[in-house]
């Protein structure tokens, strides 16, 4: 549990002995936007790393070729760290 969700945590229960405390669900609303805007961020950085990870996969996977007589697989990998191959479907 992280710090914030901790904080929401103590704020909750001080607000459940006190329930007209003002100040306290000042806090808690506080601590609670913060708690949404990183997950907003955590969510946005998610879907930029997907998007940035569909571009390369949607690249066309070639051969390397050194020479007429030798080509070699050009091997791509997945997010996971799994190589790809121009076999795969991706």
């Amino acid at each position: 549990m992280g710090q914030l969700e901790k904080a929401e945590h103590v704020l909750k229960e001080g607000l459940e002995l006190d329930p007209s405390n003002e100040a306290l669900k000042k806090e808690l609303e506080a601590v609670m936007n913060a708690i949404a805007e990183r997950m907003a961020r955590q969510r946005e950085s998610l879907e930029c790393k997907e998007k940035a990870i569909e571009a390369f996969n949607e690249q066309v996977l070639t051969y390397d070729c050194l020479s007429d007589d030798l080509c070699l697989p050009l091997v791509i990998y997945d997010g996971l760290g799994s190589p790809l191959t121009a076999s795969d479907d991706l």
